[in-house]
C-alpha cells in the first residue's frame, strides 16, 4: 500500500532538517552572506554594467573574495555546516536505497492454511 503524501506539506524546509545534522538545532545564519535575488527581480532589474567581471574558475573566484570582513572561524563553522549537510544527505540517500532493495528482494507474502 502506498501513501499519499501529496496533500501534506511540511513546515520545515529540507535545507533545514539537512542543515540540523547530527545536532539536531538549526545552524546560525551567517552574517556575510547576502541572499541571492528572485528570478523575477533580476530579470526586473534595471540592465547595469557589472562593475567586475565574473570569475571563470574557483582561482579567480578566491581571489576577488574581500577577506578583510572574514574570519578563520566563520570559515571553519560554514566548512562543517557543509559536513554536516553532506553527511545527512547521504545517509538518508542510503536509508532510501536501503529500503528500496529490501522492498525488491522481498518475495510476496504466501497465504498459509489456519491450523486446526
Amino acid at each position: 500500500m502506498s501513501e499519499d503524501t501529496t496533500s501534506e506539506t511540511s513546515s520545515v524546509a529540507p535545507e533545514v532538517v539537512a542543515a540540523a545534522g547530527a545536532t539536531g538545532t538549526a545552524p546560525e545564519a551567517p552574517t556575510n552572506i547576502v541572499p541571492m535575488p528572485a528570478p523575477e527581480s533580476i530579470e526586473n532589474a534595471p540592465t547595469e554594467a557589472p562593475a567586475k567581471p565574473e570569475p571563470k574558475n574557483l582561482q579567480e573566484l578566491i581571489a576577488s573574495i574581500d577577506i578583510t570582513n572574514v574570519s578563520v572561524d566563520e570559515i571553519v563553522t560554514d566548512l562543517i555546516a557543509g559536513i554536516q549537510q553532506l553527511a545527512v544527505r547521504g545517509t538518508i540517500a542510503l536509508g532510501l536505497l536501503e529500503r528500496i532493495h529490501v522492498a525488491n528482494s522481498e518475495p510476496a507474502p504466501e497465504a498459509t492454511p489456519a491450523a486446526e
